[in-house]
């Protein structure tokens, strides 16, 4: 079985099987998260190559009014992914997870490695539907 959700909070429901011995049920639950990042995407505009643009802050926001976001892995990929570095954020760090309500920051910073446009994603891996949350960070190297 899977728990899949189209909201927040406390959801429950009930399997019934009815078979040659009778019907069996058994009580299903979950608590569904609102996982959101913002800015919806960056564009670090132009930077000479071998720099480092000043950085950003990306705020992962935890929606839910009682469930706990479970976040196994802050990344980013794509084809330009080493142009972007996740750096370390000591005033509201995000770690493995988030209380229900809360939001923690990832500073991201932008030092393109080639020319031209230069193009990745961050990904979110956490325990809400729709993962992982996934925006566009995007600069140009000159």
């Amino acid at each position: 079985m899977t728990f899949t959700t189209t909201g927040a909070g406390a959801r429950s429901g009930q399997l019934t099987v009815v078979d040659t011995a009778g019907t069996q049920t058994a009580t299903l639950g979950g608590t569904g998260t609102i996982v959101g990042l913002t800015p919806a995407s960056i564009d670090y505009g132009n930077q000479t190559v071998g720099t480092s643009r000043a950085s950003r802050t990306v705020t992962l926001r935890n929606a839910s009014s009682s469930a706990i976001l479970a976040v196994s892995s802050i990344a980013i990929a794509g084809s330009a992914a080493n142009d972007f570095v996740i750096g370390t954020n000591t005033i509201n760090p995000c770690g493995a997870s988030l209380a229900p309500g809360a939001s923690c920051g990832i500073i991201i910073r932008f030092q393109p490695t080639k020319k031209g446009n230069r193009t990745a994603s961050l990904n979110v891996t956490d325990n809400a539907d729709g993962s992982p949350e996934t925006m566009i960070l995007s600069g140009s190297g000159k």
